[in-house]
C-alpha cells in the first residue's frame, strides 16, 4: 500500500479498523490508520469539504471548502475557500478566498482574497485584496488592494492601493496610491498619490496628482509643486529668480518699467494679461510710458514737468522741468535743465 491513502467514510469497514464513525476521514499511510474529524466525502457531488463545518450547508456544485467553518454557509458554484473561516458564509460563486477568515462574509462574484481578514466582509465583484486585513470591509469592484490593511475601509469601485495601509479608509472612484500612507483617509476620486515620505500624504481636490518628497534643484521649471498640499500643476516657465510678475497689459521688454499711474514705492503685482510672467528683480522707479518719448529711471527722476525727449536717470536726475535735456547720474540737472 502507498502512504498516505484517503478513504471516505461511508461505513463500509476498514481493515485493521473497528466502527469508524459518520463524518470521519480515514487516512492510511503504510501500517498506520489515523482516524480526522471531518465531513465526509460525498462521491455522488462534485464538492470538496475537508474539516468541521466546512461546506456545512448550500455548498454549490464544483466548490472546495477546506478548514474549519470554510464555506460553511451558501458556498457559490466553483469558488475556492482554504483556512479557518474563510468564505464562511455567501461566498459567491468563482471567488476565491486563501487564509484565516479571508472573505468570511459575502465575498463577491469573481473576488480574491488572501492573507489574514483579507476582503473579510462585503467584498464586491471581482475585486482583489491581498495582505492581512487588506480590503477588509467593503471593497468596492474591481477595486485592488495589496499589502498590509491596504484599502483597508470602503475602498471605492476602480480603486488602487499599493502599500501599507495605502488608502486606508474610503479611497475615492478610479484613484490610485501608492506608498505606505499614500492617500490613507479620504482620497479624493480621480486622483494618483505617490508617497514615500513616510508620513501621511492625502488629496485635497478631485482630478489631481500628488507626489513626496520631490528634490528642489533650484532651477526653474514648466512643472509646479504647492509644498503644502503637495499638489503638482502645470503652467508657463517662470525666468530664473523669479519675484513678482508684470503688470496688465505690459510687454516682456519692459523689465525697468512700473505700470502707469501708480505710486512710486508700489511694486509690480498684477497679472499679465493672458498669461503669467515673472521678473527677477525691480527697482525704485517712475513709469517707462511706452505712449511718450521721456525716459526716466530711478526715484523721482524726471518727477515734474519732464520735457519731449528728455532723459533722466539716476535718483532726482531731471526732477524738475528737464526741457529736452539729458541727465545721468543722481540729482544730475535737478531743476530747471
Amino acid at each position: 500500500m502507498s502512504a498516505f491513502q484517503f478513504y471516505p467514510d461511508l461505513g463500509d469497514p476498514i481493515p485493521g479498523l473497528t466502527g469508524p464513525s459518520l463524518g470521519t476521514y480515514i487516512i492510511q499511510a503504510n501500517t498506520q490508520t489515523l482516524v480526522m474529524d471531518a465531513p465526509i466525502i460525498n462521491p455522488s457531488f462534485t464538492q470538496v469539504k475537508i474539516a468541521t463545518n466546512a461546506g456545512l450547508t448550500g455548498q454549490g456544485n464544483n466548490s472546495i471548502a477546506l478548514g474549519f467553518g470554510a464555506g460553511q454557509n451558501n458556498q457559490g458554484a466553483f469558488s475556492v475557500a482554504i483556512g479557518f473561516n474563510s468564505g464562511c458564509t455567501g461566498q459567491a460563486g468563482n471567488a476565491l478566498a486563501l487564509g484565516r477568515a479571508c472573505g468570511a462574509i459575502n465575498q463577491g462574484v469573481g473576488s480574491m482574497a488572501f492573507g489574514l481578514n483579507a476582503g473579510f466582509a462585503y467584498q464586491s465583484t471581482e475585486a482583489i485584496s491581498i495582505g492581512s486585513t487588506s480590503g477588509f470591509t467593503g471593497q468596492g469592484s474591481y477595486g485592488i488592494a495589496i499589502g498590509a490593511a491596504a484599502g483597508n475601509r470602503a475602498q471605492k469601485t476602480n480603486a488602487v492601493a499599493l502599500g501599507r495601509q495605502a488608502g486606508y479608509d474610503t479611497q475615492g472612484a478610479n484613484s490610485v496610491a501608492i506608498g505606505y500612507l499614500a492617500g490613507y483617509s479620504g482620497q479624493h476620486a480621480n486622483t494618483i498619490i505617490l508617497n514615500s515620505s513616510g508620513q501621511v500624504l492625502n488629496s485635497d481636490r478631485t482630478d489631481a496628482f500628488f507626489m513626496a518628497p520631490i528634490r528642489n534643484t533650484g532651477t526653474s521649471s514648466q512643472l509646479y509643486y504647492n509644498t503644502t498640499t503637495k499638489e503638482i500643476t502645470y503652467g508657463p516657465a517662470a525666468s530664473a529668480g523669479a519675484s513678482g510678475t508684470l503688470p496688465s497689459g505690459g510687454l516682456t521688454n519692459q523689465i525697468l518699467a512700473k505700470q502707469s499711474n501708480t505710486d512710486f514705492n508700489t511694486l509690480w503685482s498684477s497679472t499679465f494679461t493672458g498669461t503669467s510672467a515673472y521678473l527677477s528683480s525691480f527697482v525704485d522707479a517712475p513709469t517707462i510710458n511706452p505712449y511718450q518719448t521721456q525716459v526716466k529711471i530711478a526715484t523721482n527722476a524726471g518727477l515734474t514737468g519732464q520735457g519731449i525727449n528728455s532723459i533722466a536717470i539716476g535718483r532726482e536726475a531731471g526732477n524738475l522741468n528737464q526741457a529736452n535735456g539729458i541727465a545721468i547720474g543722481s540729482f544730475a540737472g535737478q531743476f530747471n535743465q
